[in-house]
């Protein structure tokens, strides 16, 4: 079987994650909400080797990987956890421009109402139509001005968190540092020129999930249950240090969880959320698409160890969502990364399911924790099924 470790990162350094290079006068813009699962991938591998294990494991763990690695999603304290109170904001949702209790509300339409009308095979866009018409009415019976067209934005993608049943996107801390530049030919400072560069303050933390094989190395160096990784730029100079706390955790909390938003587990239907970047080799990295059919890779299963019972298969009926690019380099080749175009974190995949093996609420609990396939050990193709929302409350029950 396999072991899943509940992994805290806390910054214990000022971190530079590029998300955007030159904005705004900036050298780049950092990514303050988001640890994508490669880099946490990168700095564990990279920890192995400076504990002096053996490069020919940690090579055989980058190139056969048995391991899935989540998203790391910024959140407010330790105490909070990856798809029980953390989550990605999908498709449907949207947020308050104006703050409630210092902070803007996060509400959505109602995917168990798409989810349950795909069934009678209304075409798509006339099931969106209804339900925002419907949605839209709602709110302008509440007559409450926050809540008005123009009042509110779609925020896909943003990582929201939950507190007392309210999900709001966190505040995270940045800072600024401007450094001299330096003349490489003189080997000296530039007079007259700076740069300047964002970073997320110290004491941000992130959460999320590595699942990992009962007989990989990796469970070496995450039962230590606390190590420092250097992760993201300038790790020579002190930036980029996070204190990296693992806890081993059983199945059946997260399943407790998941199967809130899976109800009616009889039914063909269901709404698979990208939590990661989702994509197909065709033969490159290319965003899925309609009427494409989806499978849990049984040779993913065996590489975990995982039994064939947790096999699932799904046909896609239509996609709610936009595509992300993911590129960077490579610090193993010394190269760039192979560029992968895929639906975009928060995309809601509508599907028919085809077939499944086993147990349905243990096979489609195990997807956000262990994905599509091996591209998961690189924090790809990690899905969120749901067949009703995960945020309950409504904008209306929200009194200022």
């Amino acid at each position: 079987m396999v072991k899943i470790y509940k992994v805290t990162l806390k910054a214990l350094s000022p971190l530079i994650i590029s998300k955007r290079m030159g904005f705004k006068g900036f050298s780049y813009e950092v990514e303050k909400y988001i640890i994508h699962g490669s880099i946490v991938r990168g700095a564990l591998l990279t920890k192995m080797l400076e504990e002096g294990e053996d490069p020919i494991t940690v090579n055989r763990l980058a190139l056969s990987p048995d391991y899935a690695i989540t998203p790391f999603l910024a959140t407010l304290n330790e105490k909070k956890s990856l798809y029980i109170n953390s989550n990605i904001a999908h498709s449907l949702c949207f947020r308050t421009k104006k703050k409630i209790k210092g902070v803007s509300p996060v509400f959505s339409l109602d995917i168990e109402n798409i989810v349950s009308k795909i069934r009678n095979k209304t075409p798509l866009e006339d099931i969106l139509a209804e339900v925002f018409e419907k949605h839209s009415l709602k709110l302008a019976e509440t007559k409450k001005t926050w809540l008005m067209p123009g009042e509110t934005k779609t925020c896909s993608g943003s990582v929201i968190v939950e507190e007392n049943r309210l999900w709001f996107i966190p505040s995270i801390s940045s800072n600024v540092s401007i450094e001299v530049g330096l003349d490489h030919t003189r080997g000296s400072s530039a007079p007259g020129m700076l740069y300047a560069y964002e970073h997320v303050c110290e004491g941000t933390v992130y959460t999320g999930y590595i699942t990992v094989s009962d007989n990989s190395p990796l469970n070496t160096i995450l039962s230590k249950r606390e190590l420092i990784l250097s992760i993201g730029r300038g790790t020579t100079r002190g930036f980029g240090k996070v204190l990296a706390t693992a806890e081993e955790i059983g199945f059946n909390k997260i399943k407790s969880n998941i199967s809130k938003n899976l109800h009616k587990l009889e039914e063909p239907y269901i709404a698979l959320e990208a939590v990661s970047p989702v994509f197909k080799l065709d033969p490159l990295p290319l965003p899925l698409r309609e009427k494409d059919t989806v499978t849990i890779s049984s040779e993913w299963l065996n590489k975990l160890g995982l039994p064939q019972d947790y096999e699932a298969e799904f046909e896609i009926i239509g996609i709610l969502g936009g595509y992300y690019r993911y590129q960077g380099w490579s610090m193993r080749n010394k190269a760039p990364k192979l560029p992968v175009k895929g639906l975009s974190p928060g995309s809601l995949i509508l599907a028919k399911i085809k077939s499944m093996k086993g147990d349905p609420l243990e096979t489609l609990s195990l997807l956000p924790l262990i994905g599509l396939d091996n591209f998961a050990s690189l924090g790809f193709n990690l899905v969120f099924p749901l067949q009703k929302d995960f945020i309950q409350i409504k904008p209306w029950e929200v009194k200022l």
